[in-house]
């Protein structure tokens, strides 16, 4: 899979083009690259099986998407399929990220990151009375990921929606 072959490739580019600036006590990249046609349209082709994946949460909170010990955990077809799906978009937008000598991991689809906040956010849903002041920072703290990534505002709801509007787009080549 991507995620172990790849990971650590994909965080030492990602160190290396980070420039940091302190401003008002917030770090932001100076160079952040924006994202290129082709990374909009992965991320729209992506949007089904995150959704996918969030579904496979809401039904079962227990599964077990790395290393399931139970039989109950065992993610289903669908969850094992797209997962299968966003790992192959991922290793196609490196390769076009390559030839276009762009960071490795720019635009990549970190599913497990949204697993692991859908998990604490659904945790946070399934209590008894749940209040804004528990869900309203988990929530913000999806939307912060989703900014972080440039990954489409629509993908900070529940569930992950398709993105209806582009974001930051660098005109370069897409084939």
């Amino acid at each position: 899979m991507l995620a172990g072959l790849y990971q650590d490739q994909i965080r030492n580019a990602d160190k290396k083009a980070k420039a940091v600036k302190v401003s008002e006590g917030r770090s932001q990249r100076l160079d952040k690259p924006k994202l290129s046609q082709y990374h909009l349209e992965a991320h729209r082709k992506a949007t089904p099986y995150l959704y996918t994946l969030y579904s496979t949460l809401v039904d079962n909170p227990f599964v077990g998407f790395y290393n399931p010990i139970l039989e109950s955990q065992i993610p289903p077809k669908a969850a094992r399929d797209a997962i299968r799906e966003l790992d192959g978009i991922n290793i196609r937008l490196m390769d076009r990220n390559i030839a276009n000598s762009l960071e490795l991991g720019l635009g990549q689809i970190q599913w497990q990151f949204f697993i692991e906040k859908w998990k604490t956010i659904l945790f946070v849903l399934n209590t008894p009375q749940p209040r804004e002041p528990e869900t309203k920072p988990l929530m913000l703290a999806l939307s912060d990921m989703c900014k972080r990534y440039d990954y489409p505002n629509t993908w900070a709801s529940l569930p992950p929606r398709e993105p209806a509007e582009t974001h930051r787009v660098n005109k370069i080549k897409t084939e």
